[in-house]
């Protein structure tokens, strides 16, 4: 053993959760919403020229419209000095490429790619 944590494979735990690829029809009281925030950032179309704050307002306004107020986003983000199987997996992906850092906030324009 190298004293590196092992590559998995996706935790069993994803597959008891149901997949709602938008808000169900009719009474929905009882229903509350976890949504992958990496998946969606891609989901919503960014403006030609805008700021960033302009991607949080669309982003914010199709939440709202596809699944209501009962919603959790979540990002799977690490801090820097965690041990666990995604920093290791990171760490990993990292030595292939990297890039670089960018500091932004809700004025910040976007650049066009």
């Amino acid at each position: 053993m190298s004293g590196v944590l092992r590559k998995t494979k996706k935790s069993t735990l994803y597959n008891i959760f149901d997949t709602v690829p938008e808000r169900p029809v009719g009474n929905t009281d009882s229903l509350y919403f976890v949504l992958d925030g990496d998946f969606l950032i891609h989901r919503v179309i960014w403006p030609k020229q805008g700021t960033f704050g302009d991607v949080y307002t669309i982003y914010m306004s199709c939440i709202k419209k596809h699944y209501g107020d009962e919603v959790t986003v979540v990002f799977d983000g690490y801090t820097e000095n965690s041990v666990n199987t995604k920093a290791i997996e990171r760490q990993r992906r990292m030595m292939k490429r990297t890039s670089r850092e960018i500091i932004f906030n809700e004025s910040t324009i976007l650049l066009d790619s």
